[in-house]
């Protein structure tokens, strides 16, 4: 596994490919036209008005965002790293949206700090928690989408040593 931020994404792409209810359950199978998660946004939006879904598929677009400016206070006078993560997904049916929170709470909306053992790279996932979920028809790709964003905070791992 990469070192620094890099391994954050790394390590969220990989917990999510290797979710057999995700992928290729809730999203559909994985095909040269749909790849069904990508870490960029909007550039592949483009992709979306190309693509037609058939029966229950979509796709899972991540994204890092600024950091609102309590966060930034935080991650200023503090150790911790603090990452805005928002989850723009496409389908073309309203359930998908639903399901797909599901997981992503499964994997990354806890109540209390080091719920569990988490570490990607060499940083250690201490908290996380969905700050905020929308729902809305894209008019412009003609699907509906669900934004996910969830706070993660993360301390380096050497501080542990």
């Amino acid at each position: 596994m990469a070192a620094g931020r890099s391994a954050i994404f790394e390590g969220l792409f990989g917990t999510l490919l290797a979710d057999p209810a995700l992928v290729p359950g809730i999203l559909g199978p994985r095909t040269v036209k749909n790849q069904r998660l990508y870490r960029s946004f909007p550039q592949e939006q483009p992709l979306l008005s190309e693509y037609e879904p058939v029966g229950g598929e979509g796709w899972l677009i991540l994204e890092e965002m600024e950091p609102g400016p309590r966060l930034s206070v935080e991650q200023g006078e503090t150790i911790y790293e603090v990452i805005e993560i928002a989850f723009h997904l496409f389908g073309n049916r309203y359930a998908i949206g639903d399901a797909v929170a599901d997981i992503l709470d499964m994997y990354w909306h806890w109540t209390v700090d080091q719920q569990r053992n988490i570490q990607y790279g060499d940083r250690i996932l201490l908290f996380t928690r969905r700050r905020e979920s929308s729902d809305k028809y894209a008019q412009g790709v003609k699907l509906h989408q669900k934004t996910i964003k969830y706070m993660m905070r993360f301390i380096p791992e050497v501080l542990y040593v």
